[in-house]
């Protein structure tokens, strides 16, 4: 399956669309992900981010009505213009409304709601100390409610073995989706939407800009810090060379905007030199090692994430890219 199964929408998304839930770019995404069975994952701290947020706009909402009526008295001969709350009861009023069109936009699909099974804390840690996104300079040294949610849906994404389309105008959060295979990024919600509605035909073009590229995929491939043992320990691998490294059977796996992961066979093709030692039975002492060269045939498997220029049609980056093994087997001679 091509397509995520799965998708995340951060609050940068809501923000933008001034949680109006009756907005073109939500009432488009709704019925195309509801045909193509699609699941909302909702980590705990984005939800709690989103809350937040709806009720800081309400709070707002009431301080600009007050403003309004502070600035401007003549409004309040105007019969449309809205009266202002007579207790605390009539001020959460407001918020409610905006909850209940958040709970009612969260009922039109799956929604599994996501807590921290699978976070480790030191993890999100290292990336504060490093400055890794979604942490930067300045405000946005202080990610944390964003560096959980991209830890929870990656750990979900290894626990389920699924790809997420994660929606974010937030360009932090792009940096840190590319860290990671499964989590595929998207910067406006209409754009997830395209792709969802999008034929096979878009798959194969996709391969071919990728086929096009191989030279240069290739040769991450070669920097890759790989290194062999042999099957037995009467040899001793003292010289290494790999000698060609060649993908094949590349299958697109997930797409995103702009981006994509793959699939693919590496064929690791290189020469060694090895040490011989033979023992003596009984007695089990050694004699005189001999030196061979062996060629060696591996076939690894890997994933790479793919940066994809629409413009050009080429392929712009590989941010991700990783062997299933980085210690092949060497187990003699092969044609």
């Amino acid at each position: 399956m091509s397509l995520p199964t799965h998708a995340f929408l951060d609050t940068s998304v809501f923000d933008g669309q001034q949680y109006n839930f009756s907005s073109s770019t939500f009432t488009t995404f709704i019925p195309v992900a509801v045909r193509l069975g699609i699941t909302l994952l909702l980590p705990d701290p984005t939800e709690r981010e989103v809350k937040r947020h709806i009720r800081e706009r309400s709070e707002e909402a009431l301080r600009a009505l007050k403003l309004a009526r502070r600035s401007t008295p003549f409004l309040r001969k105007w019969k449309h213009f809205p009266q202002w709350p007579r207790d605390s009861a009539e001020s959460w009023e407001l918020h409610r409304i905006a909850i209940d069109e958040w709970t009612s936009f969260l009922g039109q699909l799956p929604i599994i709601r996501c807590g921290y099974d699978g976070v480790q804390i030191s993890t999100i840690m290292n990336w504060y100390d490093t400055a890794q996104a979604p942490f930067a300079s300045g405000r946005k040294r202080k990610e944390f409610p964003d560096a959980l949610a991209v830890a929870i849906l990656d750990a979900y994404a290894r626990r389920h073995e699924v790809h997420i389309a994660v929606v974010s105008s937030d360009h932090d959060f792009r940096l840190a989706c590319e860290r990671f295979s499964s989590l595929l990024h998207f910067s406006s919600l209409p754009h997830l939407t395209e792709l969802l509605t999008s034929e096979p035909e878009k798959i194969r073009h996709i391969k071919t800009m990728i086929q096009a590229a191989l030279p240069v995929i290739e040769d991450i491939a070669r920097a890759s810090q790989l290194s062999f043992y042999y099957y037995d320990d009467n040899y001793e691998i003292e010289h290494s060379e790999i000698r060609n490294i060649s993908i094949t059977n590349i299958n697109v796996v997930a797409i995103g905007d702009g981006v994509c992961t793959a699939t693919f066979d590496a064929i690791v093709d290189s020469l060694h030199t090895v040490h011989i030692h033979e023992w003596c039975s009984p007695e089990y002492y050694a004699q005189e090692d001999e030196v061979d060269e062996i060629v060696n045939c591996a076939l690894i498997p890997g994933v790479a994430k793919i940066l994809l220029d629409k413009k050009s049609h080429s392929v712009l980056g590989v941010p991700f890219f990783e062997l299933d093994e980085s210690e092949i087997r060497v187990s003699g001679n092969d044609p």
